[in-house]
């Protein structure tokens, strides 16, 4: 039992598929508010927002959280 056993290396992610994950999540980010805004009237109702500036002030949230 002579054999050296090599620590695991973990290959490095190549940068094209860095930059596609981080632009379909991206992408899936702004597929759900672009999802949400028909319903942004029925949200807010939902949440008790008056006027439309504080149903807006539900997707700062939105944004702000993720």
């Amino acid at each position: 039992m002579d054999a050296e056993t090599k620590p695991f290396v973990m290959p490095r992610i190549a940068f094209a598929e860095l930059v596609a994950i981080v632009a379909g999540v991206m992408a899936l980010n702004a597929l759900a508010i672009d999802m949400m805004l028909p319903a942004l009237g029925l949200i807010g109702d939902e949440f008790g927002a008056a006027d439309g500036n504080d149903r807006q002030l539900i997707i700062v949230v939105y944004v702000l959280g993720n």
